[in-house]
């Protein structure tokens, strides 16, 4: 058998004031929640070794989906990418695409183009980009898929995400406006 309390006040402990209740906690939406209200997330670790020896964007296996609940909130997304390139290459180019509502993914936004930087014949390079941005533009209440691609910066070598037991993730917060 459960356990109920039922009252209809909160006392403050020092006594100067109380909350009323009153079905405020029975019935909570993500409409009745206050502006900057975390409503929805999404989060994907991800530790699967990507590799790739193009300077063309390569979809990777980091990828998380978000049905958002209101048009008009907004999309937090952090995302933590382990890189790696070995002494040929010279850095790793890192994208965010996304994909609304199963209509295709396209460029969001290209945020690390060097990453791991380093001159033709120097050291592998193991990295760590990290990112934290805002998406308002979704303007859906569709399904938004979002998905890191990848590529090598320029010239030969070879590019890889999670290389040696690394793991990469992607964390998505709708936050209510």
């Amino acid at each position: 058998m459960a356990s109920k309390i039922k009252v209809d006040q909160i006392q403050t402990i020092d006594g100067s004031g109380t909350i009323a209740l009153q079905n405020q906690l029975s019935g909570m939406t993500s409409a009745s929640m206050p502006s900057g209200s975390v409503v929805k997330d999404s989060y994907t670790t991800y530790s699967t070794v990507d590799s790739t020896t193009s300077t063309t964007a390569a979809a990777s296996g980091i990828v998380t989906t978000i049905t958002p609940t209101s048009a008009s909130n907004k999309m937090i997304i952090n995302l933590n990418i382990a890189t790696w390139r070995n002494q040929t290459a010279t850095g790793v180019r890192l994208w965010l695409y996304r994909d609304v509502g199963g209509a295709g993914f396209s460029n969001f936004l290209l945020w690390d183009y060097y990453g791991g930087y380093g001159s033709d014949g120097s050291s592998d390079s193991h990295d760590r980009s990290s990112i934290q941005l805002q998406d308002t533009t979704y303007d859906s209440t569709s399904a938004v898929t979002y998905k890191v691609y990848f590529a090598l910066s320029h010239g030969s070598g070879t590019v890889t995400l999670n290389q040696n037991s690394s793991s990469s993730s992607i964390y998505v917060q709708e936050i209510k406006a």
